[in-house]
């Protein structure tokens, strides 16, 4: 017999289910989820087991969401904590668009605190989540959700400052409407609960914000209540104490003083140091 561990319950008016994870000498590495979803005709039916692996072989690592890159990688690890129905993402996009807007072209090659990326890298990040998750949110599942592109620069064209904001714009309506937060979704080619989804969403405004305003040498003025959401939702998902949870998606955690600002406490407990800076 070889032991797992429960990491979460999935308990929605339409979705039902729980996910288990293996622990340490276990032949495998990861984590499973097992749903039951009440369909629109309210017929009950069992997706396939949804495998939601951690990579752990040099070969097979992705570009992920921590200091050493971004990427889209989803682990139903919220480990029971309550997730509220829904989060404003308006302030986190608007506050991203602004930062977009006044970022020159010759800052696209400057570095970030994602070490993969450059800024242009980044920008294109941003760009390519926004569509991403605003397809999750009206569960419009196909080619935005089911794969997660890597950062390139050279995709960004001429038109992205004007492009990428409206697209902002477009991922903060689809999440106000509160049917975006029932069911179940798909991001980078994961199948998990809509809450977490505008969560990680979230997530993602908030953190890229400020590696964004970090590389292109902008304040980051965000929303105290995003930056509550983010601490909270990353604090549950990916605790400090337990670096098994967090390996591959965010780095160690940078420790800041109890009385830090809450920037530096969320930036901190994302694996970044607060105080990065460009190198010239």
């Amino acid at each position: 017999m070889i032991l797992c561990r429960a990491v979460c319950s999935v308990d929605t008016a339409d979705c039902q289910g729980f996910a288990y994870g293996t622990l340490p000498g276990h032949p495998e590495r990861g984590e499973e989820a097992f749903t039951v979803q009440l369909t629109q005709d309210r017929d009950a039916r069992m997706p396939d087991r949804l495998d939601l692996p951690r990579r752990h072989h040099a070969a097979a690592r992705e570009p992920n969401n921590s200091a050493e890159g971004i990427g889209y990688r989803f682990i139903l690890v919220w480990q029971g904590v309550p997730m509220p129905a829904m989060v404003d993402l308006a302030p986190a996009a608007r506050q991203m668009a602004a930062l977009l807007r006044r970022i020159g072209d010759d800052q696209l090659a400057a570095p970030t605190p994602c070490e993969l990326c450059t800024l242009g890298d980044l920008v294109d990040h941003v760009g390519g989540l926004s569509q991403a998750f605003a397809a999750a949110a009206t569960k419009d599942l196909g080619p935005a959700t089911s794969s997660a592109p890597s950062p390139d620069a050279a995709r960004l064209g001429a038109d992205w400052r004007a492009r990428i904001p409206a697209q902002l714009d477009a991922l903060a309506a689809a999440w106000a409407d509160p049917s975006a937060w029932r069911g179940t979704t798909q991001a980078g080619g994961v199948t998990l609960p809509a809450e977490v989804a505008g969560r990680i969403a979230l997530n993602e405004l908030v953190l890229h914000g400020w590696d964004i305003a970090r590389a292109s040498g902008q304040p980051f003025e965000c929303e105290p209540r995003s930056l509550q959401a983010c601490l909270e939702s990353v604090s549950a998902m990916y605790p400090p104490d337990q670096p098994d949870r967090r390996e591959g998606v965010f780095g160690p955690v940078v420790g800041v003083p109890a009385e830090a600002p809450l920037t530096d406490r969320v930036v901190g407990l994302s694996g970044r140091d607060p105080g990065w800076t460009a190198r010239r």
